[in-house]
């Protein structure tokens, strides 16, 4: 099946954030990363990622005339760390929350031309981050939000424009 531009793009936000080991210079190993599911029955698990659309919404001022016009379109994508540090941890709850937003950002914007997704997007921006506490649950967690901007075909979301 093939996906859409959109799809392409929340495929390489999760491949980029499976980079964040150790080994590779960053301070943690991401347990996991996954795409947001129908049903998330799972309990999170330590230093777990998840990759979701948060809002994808139509642009007019990236859109543009053309055979066939281009349509513009502004793609929230939520990156979600959660860190579930043991009770007798030693680093306060908000150094989690930092590493875990500081790791997630540096594997975004790891490539040169990171913000153009391989030529997919047209520009892209870091949004203001949020920050998650579940005392009940004993969890700490990170939100990154990156707004991606890209073009496609008026009538066909799997064709890039440029």
């Amino acid at each position: 099946m093939s996906s859409t531009v959109a799809e392409q793009i929340l495929v390489k936000v999760a491949e980029r954030l499976e980079a964040i080991k150790v080994i590779d210079g960053y301070e943690i190993d991401v347990y996991e990363v996954l795409r947001s599911r129908r049903f998330d029955n799972e309990s999170p698990r330590h230093l777990q990622c998840t990759v979701k659309l948060d809002s994808l919404t139509p642009s007019q001022l990236l859109s543009h005339i053309g055979n066939p016009p281009a349509q513009g379109w502004d793609m929230v994508v939520r990156c979600a760390m959660i860190a579930t540090p043991p009770e007798n941890d030693q680093y306060p709850a908000d150094d989690w929350r930092l590493v875990a937003y500081g790791s997630m950002s540096k594997a975004i914007t790891a490539p040169t031309a990171w913000y153009n997704w391989d030529g997919l997007a047209v520009n892209s921006q870091i949004l203001t981050p949020e920050f998650r506490v579940n005392a009940a649950e004993g969890q700490v967690g990170a939100h990154l939000l990156v707004n991606v901007q890209f073009r496609t075909d008026e009538n066909d979301p799997y064709q890039v424009r440029g």
